[in-house]
């Protein structure tokens, strides 16, 4: 079994596209880039917000390179995120300053925009709350201290809120990632990304369609200790090659037009 692997190379590529009418569009922005948020239910500037939060924007995201919740837990002070150790079970924990829960109702609420996707979490079933994948954000919100006036019982701890990029009615806009690498001894690496939307009918009608495929290459064989054929001086044959190799997958698809 090998369980060290190292990084031979790694190459990352990304593009951005954005097609405006409005020459005034592609100029440069200066200055403090100011984050708007929805964390009370209406759009207002972040810091004008009551409530302790962190916040990241699709720019900070790309550019820190946080693709995932564990990834925003290493940068967000009060957030953790742990996978069970030693533990067969696929319960994975959310604590926001502190409180967190493996068996009963979740106390840290997970929104995909408006939509609540957190779950009576029970570990005997290995049942636990959805996590989305990190790509195509317009913003992720992480609301610290209890969330219940406005996120119901499951966010006595905090809440933390996916926000994706919608639909833009007046202008089309796009952009594609590319990741590829290698571990020694070990499987292929790489990350594909990108998405594009626009008008369908200005102003009136549009859409954005966005895709996502990672495969994280491993470097553990599964063999077997007790095979067939017992010889103390030869090799356990192998089982699976790069057993815990991981892949993720994810479309989404939406659609926005002014009703009336």
């Amino acid at each position: 079994m090998n369980g060290v692997a190292l990084g031979l190379a790694w190459i990352s590529l990304s593009s951005t596209v954005v097609l405006a009418a409005d020459p005034a569009a592609e100029a440069p922005n200066e200055g403090l880039e100011e984050i708007t948020v929805t964390a009370t239910r209406h759009a207002e500037p972040a810091e004008r917000v009551p409530v302790s939060m962190n916040v990241f924007n699709g720019r900070m995201l790309m550019e820190s390179n946080l693709k995932s919740v564990s990834d925003l837990a290493t940068v967000s002070p009060g957030f953790q995120y742990a996978e069970p150790q030693a533990n067969p079970s696929t319960i994975l924990t959310l604590a926001i300053r502190g409180m967190n829960t493996s068996t009963g109702e979740a106390v840290v609420g997970v929104y995909y925009d408006d939509t609540p996707m957190q779950t009576r979490l029970s570990s005997p079933t290995n049942f636990t709350s959805l996590l989305p994948v990190v790509f195509d954000l317009n913003r992720v919100e992480i609301l610290n201290g209890p969330q219940g006036t406005l996120f119901g019982a499951g966010a006595e701890a905090g809440a933390v809120r996916f926000i994706p990029n919608g639909p833009d009615m007046k202008e089309s806009s796009g952009y594609t990632h590319a990741e590829i690498g290698r571990n020694e001894r070990g499987g292929m690496t790489y990350e594909l990304q990108g998405a594009f939307g626009g008008p369908i009918l200005k102003d009136e009608a549009g859409f954005r369609i966005a895709a996502y495929d990672r495969r994280d290459g491993g470097w553990v064989d599964l063999v077997n200790p007790i095979p067939k054929d017992i010889n103390p001086n030869a090799a356990a044959p192998v089982v699976d090659s790069n057993a815990n190799t991981r892949d993720n997958k994810a479309v989404r698809a939406s659609l926005a037009f002014l009703a009336g």
